[in-house]
């Protein structure tokens, strides 16, 4: 089909690169991000707008500051009250002797008592009755040795005692009616919460235990005591018969109370009651 090329005058343009003169785009090309603003950052703002912003803000902070520090050192400075006020009273300073706890009496506190002369809490002899200090002691103190001579073992006992860290013995004894002799003997140890007291009054009572009549009511408990206990020695309260002399009634009571142990024993040539035993460790008892 043949093409004709157009008429003069018809108003069509010849095809061909567009003129110069025609309209822009209606939608021109736009950086992405850009937000339609020039420069890609938001608001218009490039990085060096932002930089001057950053600094003029950090100056404005540091020049506040520098014109308060100024404006409040130029001021007078106002004054503190004074440490020390006219009509105000302080107690005086307590002294020593008025601080301190007054000190616990004996009746408050046994160990007033027990680290006190020992030899104040035994028991004083009966009227009538003639002292009789044993061989074994001096001024109403025994010695281990001496007083452990008449066990059945005395290297075993002397030794028992030393390993149960004694401290010391306060004794006593004495003689009534011609035929009875009373030993009283307190023993003091050292040792953490009575442990050795304790355990050699144990100790103590089971020897004894052995020897006593416990068949037909020849031991009992000391009232008030805790652990004390009385007994009549041999067998059904039969005396000891030494070679050549009279028979012996033997009796003998145990206690332990705080780092104390009490001995008590009594030789008579006539049988022993048990309430004469119990009756004497309970007074003696009632002292520590």
């Amino acid at each position: 089909m043949p093409v004709f090329p157009p008429e003069e005058g018809t108003g069509v343009p010849e095809s061909g690169p567009p003129s110069p003169t025609s309209p822009p785009h209606p939608h021109p090309y736009r950086r992405r991000g850009s937000g339609g603003l020039p420069g890609g950052f938001p608001g218009g703002l490039g990085p060096r707008a932002l930089l001057l912003l950053g600094c003029a803000a950090l100056l404005g902070t540091v020049g506040g500051v520098a014109t308060g520090y100024t404006v409040q050192a130029g001021r007078a400075p106002t004054p503190l009250p004074p440490l020390s006020q006219a009509g105000l009273s302080h107690p005086d300073e307590p002294s020593a002797e008025e601080s301190a706890p007054a000190p616990l009496t004996a009746e408050e506190d046994r160990r007033v008592r027990t680290e006190g002369d020992l030899r104040e809490l035994l028991l004083d002899a009966p009227g009538g009755a003639r002292d009789a200090d044993p061989p074994f002691a001096e001024d109403g103190w025994a010695f281990v040795p001496g007083y452990v001579a008449d066990h059945e073992d005395p290297g075993d006992a002397l030794q028992e005692l030393l390993g149960a860290d004694i401290r010391r013995i306060a004794v006593t004894s004495w003689a009534e009616d011609g035929h009875r002799t009373v030993d009283i003997a307190l023993l003091q140890f050292h040792g953490v919460q009575w442990h050795s007291a304790r355990a050699y009054a144990a100790r103590l009572r089971a020897l004894t235990r052995e020897a006593a009549d416990t068949g037909d009511g020849g031991s009992g408990a000391l009232r008030n005591s805790g652990n004390g206990r009385y007994y009549i020695l041999g067998v059904s309260g039969e005396p000891v018969r030494p070679p050549g002399r009279e028979p012996r009634y033997r009796a003998r009571a145990v206690a332990q109370r705080g780092d104390l142990v009490l001995d008590i024993r009594i030789h008579d040539t006539r049988p022993v009651r048990e309430r004469d035993i119990a009756s004497l460790a309970e007074r003696q008892l009632e002292r520590l």
